[in-house]
Order: C-alpha cells, then sequence, then structure tokens
C-alpha cells in the first residue's frame, strides 16, 4: 500500500492563508482510495500527477468542510461526468444525508452517479476490491463522524478522522502497521473535538502502531512547527512518528515505512533546496558579467563600496536590494549593466578594532594587521551578498587598499593641488581626542546634553565681572572678553581689560554683535577654542592663540593644571574657584554638543596644520550639477542644497590615523613649501619613499613626508571615475561617465553624495550620475532605529532561515517608498513568503495543461480570457512606468494583486470547467484558457524576477525553458491591441456575482461545489453578461439563469 498525502493542512485559518494544502489523502494498492478530500483535493491530485478517474472509492469522515469540499469534484472524476457507473462511496450520514446541523455535502445528483454508496457508522465493515474498511469510534462535534482502518494483504492502515481522546481508539488501532493521525494542536494547546500532540502520545501508548503519522495541521501546529511535535510524540509514545508533508508518498511494506520523496516541485515550496544551484548555475553562465565587446546601451550602477564590519545587516541589505532590482529589470531591457563591488577598507573603525586586539603596534605592523582583519571580515559578507542573490558583477571588485587605487586617489589629489584645491594650513579644526586626528563636520553628530553653567567672577579694574560659562576648563586659553554693543550695562566696559581668574592674565573687552545679551550675564569669554563662535571671534579680532589642550585631550599652557585631562582638569578648577569664592551661581542647562560619529566622543576645536580641499566658492556649482540629476525622490536634494549654503569652512581631509591612503606630499620644516611627487611614481608612502628633490627647492631646508592619512571620503568620493576606467582608458571613460545610478543612504547625502559630486566636478568639470536613488535606514518595528540593546535588532540571516531570500527581498520592495526610514515588519516578510507560496501552487497547478498545450492549434478566447490578458498588458504598462521610477513598492503592490487576485482567485476558478471537460464546452476553448494560463504565468515570472530570481527561475526552468535562465529573457513588452475594456468590464460583473454566490453558499453552510436551481440577476445592461454566461453557470455551479435589466441584484435559490 502507498498513501500520498494531497494536503496536511487543517482548521479553517490554514485554509484562508493557505499556509498548506488541505486536499486529504490517497491510499494507492489493490483498490484506490481518496479519503477526506478537502478544498483542493482535486488540483493537488492533478499536481501530484494521480489520475482520479481510475479511483475505486471516496471516503467522507464527516461533513466539515475541510474534509468534504471537493467530493463531488472527485465522484465526477471517477465517473468520468457521471458516464460510467462505477466506483463506491462511503461517508458518514451528516456527510451524505444531513442532519439539523449539517447539509449533505455529496448532493443526491452525485451520489447517484457511483456504484455504491454506504453510510458509516462506527462498527460497520465494508469492501473495496478486496479491501476491507471497517468505520471506527470518534468524539466530535460532528457525532456521526467516523474513522477508519482498512487492511488489505496482512498490512493495516488506521486513520483516528478529527476525535477527541477516547478508550476505544487504543482498542480499534492496535497493531495498526501504520496509523494516521489527526494532530490539530501542538502539546498544551488542546482543542475540543480533536488530538492535540499529548492525546496522540495517549493514543499512541495504548494502540502500539508499528509506525505513526500525524497529519491535519492547524495553526498553532505550523508555528510549534510539525516535525518537532513528530519527534516529541515519538521520544514519549516509543513510535515512530513522521509529520506529513504535502505531496509526501509513503509506502507500507512488510511493517516497514519508507517516505519517497516526490521528484520534482511536489513537495512544499523549499526555495533552500533551489537556491544555491542557482546561483552557481547564474555564476556558470556569467550572466551578471559586464560585456565590454558589446554594442548594447550601457547602464552603470556606482555600487556603494561598503565598510567591511563582518555583518551584511538588514540595513545594507535594503540598499542593495533596490540596486539588484534596477541591475536584473535593466539586463531584461536590454540594457549591458556594468554592476561592479567595491569594500571601503579604512578608516577608524578597523584601526579600533586592532588596536582593541593587539594594543599598539609600529607603524608597518600596524598597517599590515589592518590589512589582514579587513580581508578577514570582507571573506563573511561576499558569500552573504551571494546568497541574497545580488546580480554584481565580482570580476570587477575593487578594494581601496590596493595599490592600484592608491594610485587613482593620490592622482586626483595632485590633479586637484594643481588646480589650487588642495592647499595645507595651520587652522582650528575639529578634533576628535579620543581617535587623536582631525575630522571633517561631516563626521560629526549634534547631540543634547545637560551641563553645568558657572557665574564665575573675572575683575576689571578692582571690581567684579562676573561671566557665565560652561567651560571652566579652557580659563587657560582665554584671550578676550566680549559684549554686546547695544548693551547699556555694559558699554562703560568698551576698550577696557579684565583679568582672568586664576591665571592672571589681562584681555581685552571687545563689543560685538553676536553677543547674546539674554545668555548668562550678557559677558562671554572667547578662548581657543571652545567653539566655532570663538574661531570666528579670534580671527575677527585678531586675538591671540593659545593652544589649550593636546592631541589626546589633555591641557596645555595651564600651570599646575598642565597635563590633566579636560574633564579632570574642570573639577580641579572649579574647586580652586570655589574655594576663592569666584563661583557666584551654578544653574543646570540643556545644550547641542558635537560628538564624533564613530567614536560617539565630544569633538574639540584644536590649532594645527592640516590639509584641506576648497569648497567655499563652490557651493553654487555643486548645487548646479546636481540639480541636472534625477533625486529619487526629489525632496532628497534639498538635504545637500542645505549643507553646501551652510558650509562655513573647507574639508579638513587629512587624518592622523595610520590605516588609509598616503597623503602624497612632502613639506619643508622651516618654509612649508609643498613638494609633489609625479604622477609616473604614484602610488607613494612620504613617510618611507624618498622625495623627489633632496631639499627645499624654495629655501634649501629639510622635507618631511607628510604622515597624515586621507579622510575615507577621499577613497570613495572618486568611484565613479574608477568604474569608468579613470584616468587611463579615455574610450571606456567615455562610454561609461557618468554613472547611470547612484545608490545611497539618506544619512551620507551630506558626505558621500556632496563629495563625490564636488572631486568629480572639480576632475572632470561634469556632473557623475544621471539619477541619485535615496535609501532610508530600517528601524525596528517599534519605530526606532535598529538596536541590540533595545531588543528591535534583526538580522537578515535570522529572516532567511524562517522564510526564504526572496522574501526578504520582496520586503525590501514591501517595506515602503523610497528616501524615507522604512520599518521592519514580519508581516511583510509573512505576506511576501505566502504569495510565494501561491504563485508556487498555482504554477503547480498551470504544469499539467501547459505540457498538453499546442499553440500551433486553433484556439478561441473567451471574454475571461480576454479580460485577464488585458489586465495583464495593463499591468505590464503600470510595472514598467513603476521601475522607470525607482517605484519598487507601487511595482511590487500592484503585481501581487493582479497574479493573486484576478488571476488566482478569479480567473483560475472561472476556467477549470473549460479545462477539465474539453468535450462538453469544446477543444479550442480549452486551448484558449492553456494559452492564457502560459502567457499570464510566464509574463508574471518575468516581472517579478528582479524581485524574487530564485523562486522565478527555479519555475521558468521547470515549466519553460530547461536551458535559459529566466534573467536572458526580455522584459515584456505592452500589447496594446490586446486591451479589451468590453471584456474587463463583463469580467467586473462575474466576478461580483460570483463573489455573490460564494456568500450565499457560506450562509447556506453548504459546500463551494453545490448546485443551485436558478439564479434571477437584474443589471444595467444585460448585454454584458451575455459573454460570460457560461462562466455563472459553470463556475458557480447553477441550472438556470434569468438575466433581466434594473438596478444590480441577485436572487439565489438552492
Amino acid at each position: 500500500m502507498e498513501i500520498v498525502f494531497c494536503g496536511t493542512g487543517g482548521a479553517r485559518f490554514v485554509i484562508m492563508k493557505q499556509l498548506r494544502a488541505t486536499g486529504g489523502f490517497i491510499i494507492r494498492g489493490r483498490a484506490n482510495i481518496y479519503v477526506d478530500p478537502g478544498p483542493g483535493a482535486l488540483m493537488r491530485s492533478l499536481e501530484l500527477k494521480q489520475d482520479l478517474q481510475k479511483l475505486d472509492a471516496i471516503v467522507i469522515s464527516h461533513a466539515h468542510i475541510d474534509h468534504s469540499n471537493d467530493a463531488n469534484l472527485l465522484v465526477e472524476a471517477m465517473t468520468n461526468g457521471g458516464k460510467r457507473k462505477r466506483g463506491v462511496l462511503i461517508g458518514s450520514s451528516s456527510a451524505l444525508e444531513g442532519n439539523e446541523r449539517f447539509d449533505r455535502v455529496v448532493s443526491s445528483y452525485h451520489q447517484n452517479l457511483v456504484a455504491e454508496k454506504f453510510i458509516a457508522r462506527a462498527g460497520d465493515k465494508f469492501s473495496v476490491k478486496g479491501v476491507d474498511i471497517e468505520a471506527t469510534p470518534t468524539k466530535h462535534d460532528d457525532s456521526s463522524g467516523v474513522g477508519f482502518k482498512l487492511s488489505y494483504g496482512g498490512k493495516t492502515i488506521g486513520y483516528t478522522g478529527d476525535t477527541d481522546y477516547i478508550l476505544e481508539l487504543g482498542k480499534v488501532f492496535s497493531g495498526c502497521d501504520c496509523l494516521i493521525l489527526n494532530n490539530l494542536k501542538p502539546a498544551g494547546c488542546h482543542y475540543p473535538g480533536h488530538l492535540d500532540s499529548e492525546l496522540s502520545i495517549r493514543v499512541l501508548k495504548e494502540a502500539k502502531p508499528k509506525k505513526a503519522i500525524i497529519q491535519h495541521f492547524g495553526m498553532g501546529m505550523l508555528r510549534a512547527g510539525p516535525e518537532a511535535e513528530a519527534r516529541f510524540i515519538q521520544k514519549e509514545s516509543g513510535v515512530e512518528t513522521i509529520a506529513a508533508k504535502d505531496g509526501m508518498i509513503v509506502k507500507i511494506e512488510e511493517g516497514k515505512v519508507l517516505l519517497i520523496l516526490s521528484d520534482g516541485m511536489l513537495e512544499e515550496y523549499s526555495p533552500n533546496k533551489f537556491e544555491e544551484k542557482l546561483r552557481n548555475r547564474w555564476e556558470e553562465l556569467k550572466l551578471h558579467e559586464f560585456d565590454e565587446k558589446s554594442k548594447r546601451k550601457v547602464f552603470v550602477i556606482d555600487t556603494p563600496p561598503p565598510f567591511p564590519t563582518g555583518e551584511f545587516h538588514i540595513g545594507n541589505t535594503l540598499n542593495w536590494c533596490y540596486m539588484d532590482f534596477v541591475a536584473r529589470y535593466k539586463r531584461m531591457c536590454g540594457y549591458n549593466v556594468l554592476f561592479p563591488q567595491g569594500w571601503d577598507c579604512h578608516g577608524f573603525p578597523t584601526e579600533v578594532k586592532v588596536e582593541k586586539k593587539f594594543g599598539r603596534l609600529p607603524r608597518e605592523e600596524f598597517k599590515q594587521r589592518c590589512l589582514e582583519w579587513t580581508k578577514n571580515v570582507v571573506g563573511t559578507m561576499k558569500p552573504q551578498m551571494r546568497e541574497m542573490g545580488f546580480s554584481i558583477d565580482w570580476s570587477r571588485e575593487y578594494y581601496t587598499i590596493d595599490k592600484e587605487y592608491h594610485r587613482k586617489v593620490q592622482y586626483s589629489i595632485l590633479k586637484m593641488f594643481e588646480k589650487g584645491l588642495v592647499y595645507r594650513s595651520k587652522h582650528p579644526v575639529l578634533w576628535c581626542t579620543c581617535c587623536e586626528s582631525a575630522i571633517a563636520k561631516a563626521e560629526t553628530d549634534e547631540v543634547e546634553r545637560e551641563t553645568t553653567l558657572n557665574y564665575i567672577s573675572f575683575s576689571c579694574e578692582g571690581k567684579p565681572l562676573i561671566i557665565a560659562t560652561t567651560r571652566p576648563e579652557l580659563l587657560n586659553a582665554c584671550v578676550g572678553v566680549l559684549v554686546n554693543p547695544e548693551d547699556e550695562r555694559y558699554k562703560k566696559l568698551h576698550g577696557k581689560t579684565a583679568v582672568v581668574p586664576i591665571f592672571n592674565r589681562e584681555v581685552r573687552i571687545l563689543p560685538d554683535a553676536e553677543v547674546d545679551p539674554n545668555f548668562g550675564t550678557g559677558i562671554v569669554m572667547v578662548c581657543t577654542f571652545g567653539d566655532k563662535q570663538d574661531v570666528v571671534w579670534v580671527y575677527r579680532y585678531g586675538l591671540p592663540i593659545i593652544e589649550a589642550m593636546d592631541s589626546r585631550g589633555r591641557l596645555l599652557n595651564a600651570g599646575r593644571f598642565t597635563g590633566l585631562k579636560a574633564e579632570q582638569a574642570r573639577e580641579k578648577i572649579l574647586e580652586e574657584l570655589n574655594s576663592l569664592k569666584l563661583i557666584t551661581k551654578k544653574e543646570k542647562l540643556k545644550q547641542m554638543v558635537k560628538i564624533h560619529d564613530r567614536c560617539k566622543r565630544l569633538v574639540e576645536f584644536l590649532q594645527s596644520a592640516q590639509w584641506f580641499m576648497k569648497l567655499k566658492g563652490h557651493e553654487e556649482e555643486v548645487i548646479k550639477a546636481a540639480s541636472e540629476m534625477r533625486w529619487v525622490p526629489p525632496h532628497a536634494i534639498q538635504l545637500l542644497i542645505d549643507w553646501s549654503r551652510g558650509l562655513e569652512w573647507d574639508w579638513c581631509f587629512s587624518r592622523q590615523r595610520i590605516f588609509g591612503i598616503p597623503i602624497p606630499f612632502w613639506y619643508c620644516e622651516r618654509c612649508d613649501c609643498v613638494v609633489a611627487p609625479s604622477y609616473s611614481n604614484l602610488p607613494v608612502d612620504p613617510t618611507k619613499d624618498k622625495p623627489p628633490v633632496e631639499t627645499c627647492p624654495k629655501c634649501e631646508g629639510k622635507l618631511i613626508g607628510e604622515s597624515s592619512i586621507c579622510d575615507g571620503w577621499v577613497d570613495s568620493s572618486i568611484t565613479p571615475l574608477v568604474i569608468s576606467g579613470w584616468p587611463d582608458d579615455e574610450k571606456k571613460f567615455s562610454e561609461l561617465y557618468p554613472s547611470s545610478l547612484r545608490p545611497q543612504g539618506t544619512d551620507i547625502i551630506r558626505t558621500w553624495a556632496f563629495y563625490t559630486i564636488y572631486r568629480c566636478l572639480m576632475l572632470t568639470g561634469k556632473q557623475c550620475f544621471k539619477d541619485v536613488l535615496i535609501n532610508g535606514m530600517v528601524c525596528g518595528s517599534d519605530g526606532k532605529k535598529m538596536s541590540k540593546s533595545l531588543g528591535n535588532y534583526v538580522e537578515a540571516k535570522d529572516v532567511i532561515a524562517k522564510s526564504s531570500v526572496d522574501s526578504l527581498r520582496m520586503w525590501a520592495a514591501l517595506s515602503g517608498s523610497t528616501g524615507k526610514d522604512n520599518i521592519f515588519y514580519w508581516k511583510d516578510v509573512n505576506y511576501a513568503h505566502s504569495f510565494l507560496n501561491k504563485l508556487w501552487n498555482a504554477s503547480r497547478f498551470i504544469e499539467t495543461p501547459l505540457k498538453e498545450f499546442d499553440e500551433k492549434e486553433k484556439m478561441k478566447l473567451r471574454a475571461t480570457d480576454r479580460w485577464i490578458l488585458s489586465r495583464l498588458n495593463k499591468l505590464v504598462e503600470n510595472c514598467t512606468n513603476s521601475l522607470e521610477s525607482y517605484d519598487f513598492y507601487s511595482m511590487i503592490t500592484t503585481l501581487t494583486e493582479f497574479f493573486w487576485h484576478e488571476f488566482c482567485d478569479y480567473y483560475l476558478e472561472e476556467v477549470k470547467h473549460r479545462l477539465y471537460q474539453g468535450d462538453k464546452y469544446g477543444e479550442e476553448s480549452r486551448r484558449a484558457v492553456q494559452y492564457t494560463l502560459r502567457t499570464v504565468l510566464l509574463t508574471s515570472l518575468k516581472l517579478l524576477a528582479p524581485f524574487a530570481p530564485y523562486t522565478t527561475d527555479e519555475l521558468h526552468q521547470q515549466l519553460f525553458s530547461k536551458d535559459e535562465s529566466i534573467h536572458s529573457e526580455g522584459w515584456p513588452k505592452v500589447n496594446k491591441k490586446a486591451i479589451d475594456e468590453e471584456s474587463e468590464q463583463s469580467a467586473i460583473l462575474l466576478n461580483k456575482l460570483l463573489s455573490e454566490i460564494r456568500k450565499f453558499k457560506m450562509s447556506q453552510k453548504v459546500s463551494l461545489n453545490t448546485e443551485l436551481s436558478s439564479a434571477k440577476i437584474q443589471i444595467e445592461k444585460p448585454e454584458q453578461l451575455e459573454p460570460v454566461k457560461e462562466e455563472i453557470e459553470a463556475a458557480g455551479r447553477i441550472k438556470k439563469i434569468e438575466i433581466s435589466k434594473g438596478e444590480f441584484s441577485i436572487s439565489l435559490k438552492r
């Protein structure tokens, strides 16, 4: 004997959500017997290639719809549409006769088609072609329900049906070779009238069958995991137990239960079984490689080179999904797509990691350790990106640590130096005392903190002069005192001097309109440097500069406080001021301060010799270039405009670190003259290499090799140039520059986007992109930034483990519009997975009709065919427009809505009669259905391919082409001639009527296959229903239809 599980789901929610099929099972052997043909039994049987015309019996345990919905259809199949009076029908009294609670589920018409029918009550015995069948007792809300025991050739299969635990189960199923239990709920979740895992254990301990199979799973079981529950049952009962799967075949032979794995896609949707196979195939076919010899139009993606952290997090996933959607779409549109991948290897984080692990090392050894660390973490990220199915051309991979990349970055710096855009100067710069390096404004964040405003007594002409400050530790560097010229309180102080407490230094008192008379006492001290306003005032009035602290944040020129960290110095200085009674008041104050975006430590202003790129004076040029690009969403450019117009100084691009691209200059220790290498000698490392001349060309002073390295944004701001062959290949550069697309995050518009536009413009005089696609951050389901400490952090690998790669990719499209922050919701992933499962099952349903289709034969399209083809062409047009606008959300929602609801919910149901009854409705009509099914499915797979590359390619190979990938197919084109508004109007009415018919049958508690005696329909334009009258009769199962003119209404009779 063999058991074929057509559907292993149970309960309403599993049916509605289509998490499992609910088609019951077939016992094959001497007799072929279908047990409990629930919803989908017909479709699943066809998918599993079961010949229903060879059925010998249909057995129904009780009248619930999830056990009997397709019974009438199976009777039709078993009797060849009633042409042959054959087969046996066995069912509970509720199923065949009905009672006060239930209508009979098998119509009298269909009962009359079979050769024999029997009402089954517990203890009754029957025989079908030598297979003995015994009805067994149950305890269920359908009191007439039964289970069954089938025996032949010394082998016995038991089936509990839907039942609560009763003592008789152990006796009646004692010694079965295989016992099938309808295990609706997991352990600890009992539901009256049904078995749960604990009750199944009890039954098995008493019955002691050789093997057990659990099936008919509810939502709770699916969440708990049927396989895990089966292991639990086996452990506790001592009976070998397996969890059934849709499409699974079990063979009973001499007491042994053997699993026979189905071929093809007969099992449930399991993408993990084909993802790696397809990845390897794509690489073998070189589907993603850019072809330099091709004459096709070029589409270049300036891919972000991520910093190698070791983890490809959910934010990266969103960004790269956007890129890959575009890359795959453009290839299908015929473009020669360049989708390279770089790695932005340099930066503070790498040094921090290496320093933490190895401590402070000599410069060259430290660089080597950083290099090793970088290669290791890149090695962990690449497999994650491959797993996601990103169609990157890995032959175009680049690393910013490579010598060739160093050469190009240094080349760009030399070019800008020649143009007077790069210079070395000593200025106050933003400085991170934790990282011991200068940083740019773009590398800072502003945060609010609570601090103390100290009212400190200076003196002027022997009288107290109270000044409020939050930085008493900078008294050592106080170089002036300012008041507002309009402040009447202090006009008499103009031009006088004040004495700084503790340090007893006299400083000038000056009027300045930028002093806020309402803050503190209206008097401010100017230090070098407390903030950017101090920088402005020092230069405005030519005040002296006193170095307040060193590169590590320790005080300088502070007498006995010298060498103390700023925080320690603050405490000591306040203690002394208190002891001298020079603090008159303290107030709590909330203020905004700058922190380094890397280490989150407070940023200082220090006077330092650094390298700068000239931004001031070029702001409007950058804005003009950016305005010539298409920004998606359009408002994102405003962030760049506001940043450009808010610039206060040039870009300090030198960093006092080790692991990075050396700044390619030497400078004179005497006169600061800068000496550059020749282009032919690049790349250079001035800390090791000899300068191009022995002494300063101006004063013959000693040349010092620059030890600072470039800010990481210097490296990544020439990516559009690097990937297009600049500066070596002019022909290639002319073809590949500017980039077609720059995809990036909102958070780095002020850095990566701005610096790239600025640098490329200065170097080439041209804009660097055509389109800029912006994505936001990914937040947790609580709307907050993802953080492990907040418990809202989700890793991409966990999502894949629970669903699939394609589900995660579709989440990226479903999560919202581009440019705004996206919230990660599991419901979006689950919806995507459900849709892909629906697509899979629908494809399997269509498989058999496709194999029989001969497109050369004549066909006759009906209105329903013309309707769905018309809608399909409108779908192609809408999807194409959405992708051209990078509107992934609209694209994916439009596509899923069409396929799931219009195609599956309506069209498939409306054409089954033509598909399976060709002798009645005509072979030309049947071929029209086959043609339409093929066209809609293939086109839908193509539209979905950029979003779900694995699932669509596997289906394409199985159903359409073993040799070609769907990603080599052309993008669907709109056939305007197929647009048919009249057929669409007829189909809208048809769908509306069928919905009403379904509602009526549900309200009457009859199966959807129950035939109704009549339908009276009123409609404003009766002629619109004529083209679909056949579908109303066949899909709605109505004997007689009357259509008249009037306001829409439908009257149905059983």
